[in-house]
């Protein structure tokens, strides 16, 4: 199962973790988890390449987890940008709930 979490500071995403294989098929063939890291993936260069931000990533192939934090949250380019992500994170876990896990964390 892959799990999503994401952190929220007071409401506000200030980042997230994504782990664990979906189990849908095999790796490499799986859309559910395509999905899921296209998504991620997309987060990361908004923020990075678009907003000009420099969000901390911590990627651990063995493990198949990736951690995104990022700071000035609040401006409403990074929340926007963070909250459709994290919308379109659920969505993925409402509709594939037998293989991904939404999980929201507040710090």
């Amino acid at each position: 199962m892959t799990v999503i979490e994401v952190y929220r500071r007071g409401g506000v995403p200030t980042g997230l973790r994504v782990y664990g294989h979906s189990g849908r098929a095999e790796s490499g063939t799986d859309v559910v988890c395509a999905a899921v890291s296209v998504l991620v993936q997309t987060l990361h260069i908004g923020l990075a390449d678009v907003l000009g931000q420099n969000p901390k990533s911590e990627i651990d192939e063995k493990k198949a987890s990736i951690e995104l934090r990022w700071d000035d949250a609040d401006a409403e380019n990074v929340r926007v940008l963070s909250e459709t992500i994290a919308r379109a994170l659920y969505e993925t876990a409402r509709s594939y709930g037998s293989y991904v896990k939404y999980v929201e964390v507040s710090l």
